[in-house]
């Protein structure tokens, strides 16, 4: 046979092989990569460390940390620390923790090194978590508009209260938040309270929430 013709059939073997080993390196990444989303949503330690043995993807990895740590798994937490304490992952375990008001945790991942403390507020006012709210007050983070946005967007009179003893003395963002977050007419009684403390003699604050009101409204 033609040499060309034998060179020809062989590139296209060859081809077709590269194919269907990346083709079947891709099915095996991802299936490593569900057992370990599973085994950090579960805390099943064992399905961990042989997910972590055959290396997730790193793009997993804080996914991974995160849900870890809202659900409190101290041994997966440890065990993916182990494996990568880049700052990205500690953030991440920072904001699970934040979400669930897990106290420790938080502590903990600052203590390691987490960074990303002003997002970590923003949820944690969210949800409510006074402590971890006060915690990371307490650690320089500079109270905001945002924040105050984000307790009125959860309800939270006394995450509100605590902003505004710490500086945040703008409720007519906490207001907004309040208002863009009833969905169900839970809140009636915060709104009715914050408009009742916001100063309408102040101008600059009460145009303040009739703006932002009226971008809350359009959304």
């Amino acid at each position: 046979m033609n040499f060309f013709i034998l060179r020809y059939y062989f590139s296209i073997n060859q081809t077709k092989h590269q194919n269907f080993c990346q083709q079947n390196n891709k099915q095996m990444q991802e299936r490593i990569d569900d057992m370990f989303i599973r085994a950090c949503q579960s805390g099943d330690v064992i399905a961990l460390e042989r997910a972590l043995l055959l290396g997730p993807d790193p793009l997993w990895i804080d996914f991974g940390m995160y849900a870890a740590c809202v659900h409190g798994y101290s041994r997966v937490i440890d065990g993916i620390i182990a494996y990568d304490d880049s700052i990205h992952v500690l953030d991440a375990g920072l904001h699970g923790a934040c979400s669930a008001g897990r106290f420790e945790i938080a502590s903990r991942m600052l203590e390691l090194g987490a960074t990303a403390m002003v997002q970590g507020l923003f949820i944690a006012c969210e949800g409510g978590h006074r402590a971890i709210v006060s915690m990371l007050i307490d650690r320089g983070v500079d109270v905001s508009s945002r924040a105050m946005y984000a307790a009125g967007s959860g309800g939270h009179c006394d995450i509100i209260d605590l902003l505004f003893e710490c500086g945040a003395i703008d409720l007519s963002h906490a207001l907004c938040g309040a208002c863009d977050g009833d969905r169900d007419g839970d809140y009636c009684d915060l709104i009715d309270t914050l408009i009742a403390r916001i100063d309408r003699e102040d101008s600059e604050t009460w145009h303040s929430f009739v703006e932002l009101f009226d971008v809350a409204c359009a959304c």
